[in-house]
């Protein structure tokens, strides 16, 4: 009986150190990127639009590709939908998106 509590409670304890005791996860964070990205991005686009090329930057990221990739697929994005964007304002959503919405993947 005393075996069978002691491995509980130190299964217990296990558990409750992992949740824990465990550094903090990088986590998206919208509102960061959403105060930061209207220093820089175009202003027709709306706030949703902008939070979704934000997650485009970061699949594209998170799928293996180059910080220079994921500006290529938002400007031929933006492209394709008649939005005229500068180098300076594509390269600035990446860098927020990257810094606030997927900060896990860094920079290659």
């Amino acid at each position: 009986m005393l075996n069978r509590s002691i491995a509980g409670t130190a299964v217990a304890s296990a558990t409750v150190a992992m949740l824990v005791g465990s550094p903090a996860v990088a986590h998206a964070d919208e509102q960061a990127f959403m105060s930061q990205v209207y220093l820089y991005a175009h202003p027709s686009l709306t706030g949703p639009r902008l939070l979704d090329l934000g997650y485009q930057a970061c699949r594209v990221r998170r799928d293996g590709g180059s910080t220079d990739a994921a500006k290529e697929t938002l400007w031929k994005t933006l492209s394709a939908e008649g939005v005229l964007s500068s180098n300076a304002e594509i390269g600035s959503l990446v860098h927020v998106a990257v810094d606030t919405l997927c900060p896990e993947v860094g920079y290659p």
